[in-house]
């Protein structure tokens, strides 16, 4: 039988400022000159980028960036000589910062155009000094930290669009105004969004549909880069509102 080792946390997210509990398990079956269990807890954040020049024949523009937001190297158990055969577990806890962002990743490539960006953290464990690798890891999710001005029990601000309608050479003017407002500050991905939809419509026109569409827009930046990448994506499948039916607008959910 081969040596194990095994990583288990309590949660597969956490939010920053969290405690992370945890138990690295061991099962020595053959000699190794391990003499211990160490855990590496890290988080970082890297972009890469490599776009085409206009010159022909010119090298590609390659840009990347590396900043660390956690760093942690700590021994569970050490010993003067080899493990012996054991089975046996080393609990640890880390405390996540307050400050951090949550786990991220973006990509995009195209013929002129490729990128990734991403935020990560790692947790990782190993027996020290083993003749062969001995280690495994496993990546911890973080969420998003809300703006600290805003609080997640709070109702999210209604976003106003206003659509004026001129007749008569512009002496007369009557507008159609949209109201949105989500339901909720925080969502995770495959929940649904709810979203309120208000419409009062004051003018002439008739309005037979309202299309929803949920966007994603990423702005990236490099020390060494001139100018960011601006990226406005569409997220998940557009829905449509029949306001035939629904005149003064519904609750609707975007998946």
């Amino acid at each position: 039988m081969t040596n194990e080792i095994n990583l288990r946390t309590n949660k597969s997210e956490y939010n920053a400022g969290d405690d992370i509990y945890g138990v690295v398990y061991l099962r020595i079956n053959t000699p190794t000159r391990g003499r211990g269990v160490r855990i590496r807890f890290k988080g970082y954040e890297k972009f890469n980028y490599e776009g085409k020049r206009n010159i022909e024949n010119e090298p590609p523009v390659c840009y990347s960036d590396h900043r660390d937001y956690v760093s942690l190297d700590e021994i569970l158990h050490q010993s003067d000589g080899p493990l012996s055969m054991c089975i046996t577990y080393y609990p640890f806890k880390i405390k996540l910062p307050m400050e951090i962002p949550g786990t991220f990743h973006a990509r995009h490539e195209s013929e002129e155009l490729r990128w990734d960006a991403r935020v990560e953290y790692i947790l990782e464990a190993e027996v020290i000094d083993a003749s062969k690798a001995l280690a495994t890891n496993q990546k911890v999710s973080v969420r998003q930290s809300l703006q600290r001005e805003l609080k997640a029990k709070d109702a999210p601000a209604a976003i106003l669009a206003k659509y004026e309608d001129s007749s008569f050479f512009g002496l007369f003017t009557s507008a159609i105004d949209v109201t949105a407002r989500l339901h909720d500050h925080i969502h995770r991905t495959g929940e649904n969004a709810r979203l309120r939809v208000i419409i009062t419509n004051n003018s002439n026109v008739i309005v037979q549909s309202i299309k929803l569409q949920l966007r994603r827009s990423i702005y990236l930046t490099c020390p060494q880069m001139t100018l960011g990448v601006q990226v406005q994506e569409n997220v998940g499948h557009e829905q449509s509102i029949d306001m035939v039916r629904f005149p003064k607008g519904l609750k609707n959910a975007i998946p």
